[in-house]
């Protein structure tokens, strides 16, 4: 079997695909949003993922719930009113510092960006493993205990056990204005850098 790695470059398969595996209750949160918002694109993740791949373990946690940028705030108000507990719209900075890692579990509303690499599960959406990578990247706010050395073990151990599609991975951080910084980011401190080559 052959695997993109990146633009008219294949290998034969020889890492596993990504396929997280969804806990009963992130998965049910999904497939509620998905339910009230069958015409709006979303998909969902939780950092307890990132565990896998980290030096420190956390013990607190975000589930991203992202939608298109037309239904970002009824999925917001729609959870709320679901009364799921310490959710968080699109937080500022601010907030982030205050309350967002204050909580074991917090939820995170944010908008997807059209086009954005998701993959389906079953019943519900989640981010490819390009998608994670950059984000983790680009938001580093949202993110801040996956940065610094962390963030580039993360990198490291992904290259390692999972195949990449690089392609795929810098038309994203390019849609994100970030193309150039993230390739940079790769070549200077991180194993994929045989993939940019």
């Amino acid at each position: 079997m052959l695997q993109s790695v990146k633009r008219n470059f294949y290998t034969l398969m020889g890492k596993k695909l990504f396929q997280p595996i969804t806990s009963p209750k992130l998965k049910a949160l999904g497939i509620k949003v998905t339910k009230e918002f069958p015409a709006a694109n979303s998909c969902v993740w939780s950092t307890r993922w990132l565990n896998e791949w980290t030096i420190h373990q956390s013990g607190r946690f975000l589930t991203v719930v992202e939608a298109e940028a037309s239904a970002t705030e009824s999925v917001f108000y729609f959870l709320k009113d679901a009364n799921y507990k310490n959710v968080f719209l699109n937080p500022t900075e601010d907030i982030i510092e205050k309350y967002i890692y204050e909580q074991e579990e917090t939820i995170i509303v944010k908008t997807l960006l059209t086009k954005a690499p998701i993959q389906q599960q079953k019943h519900l959406s989640v981010p490819t493993l390009e998608k994670i990578l950059v984000d983790l990247f680009i938001d580093k706010k949202l993110y801040v205990p996956f940065q610094g050395g962390e963030l580039i073990n993360i990198f490291n151990t992904v290259y390692k056990n999972y195949g990449i599609n690089i392609t795929k991975m810098l038309r994203y951080a390019k849609r994100r204005g970030k193309g150039e910084v993230m390739i940079e980011f790769i070549t200077k401190n991180t194993l994929l850098k045989e993939l940019v080559d």
